[in-house]
């Protein structure tokens, strides 16, 4: 059974002042000639670049995931942003898995149908695997089966 999974829109934002935002793309603007004004990023966060370009001098084996810093919002838990298309110098655009976990069951099901025994566990993502929940399907005492050689 294949399925189209439901995907996001994140973003990675450079700005005039050379600073580096990461985060959900939940709205954008176009003005009247359909041309983008604007961007509104969900679980917002920005790369503390200084920070880390003086402790990487000090330290080479520092990873760059722990310099971003959530950008707090008031009251709410989701942090957003907007950035107006004045401030942006490039963007980077990706289309990760809206829930990872709906692949994991997909998979699950389909292993369990086969007569596998599997459980679903939460996994931390790797260092350079955006920071949010990823899940992993694992079987239970049985080996993966290897698709066949075509």
């Amino acid at each position: 059974m294949r399925t189209n999974p439901k995907r996001k829109v994140a973003v990675d934002v450079l700005i005039t002042e050379d600073h580096l935002y990461q985060g959900d793309v939940t709205n954008y603007f176009l003005d009247n000639e359909g041309t983008l004004s604007g961007l509104i990023l969900g679980n917002s966060r920005r790369f503390d670049r200084i920070g880390y370009l003086r402790d990487k001098e000090k330290d080479s084996s520092i990873k760059s995931e722990d310099y971003w810093r959530d950008i707090p919002s008031a009251g709410d838990s989701t942090p957003i942003l907007y950035i107006a298309r004045e401030k942006i110098l490039n963007l980077n655009l990706r289309y990760p898995l809206a829930v990872p976990s709906e692949t994991a069951i997909a998979a699950a099901t389909e292993l369990l149908k086969e007569g596998m025994k599997v459980e679903i566990s939460p996994v931390s993502p790797a260092p350079d695997v955006h920071r949010r929940g990823k899940f992993l399907a694992v079987p239970e005492e049985q080996p993966i089966p290897k698709p066949p050689h075509q």
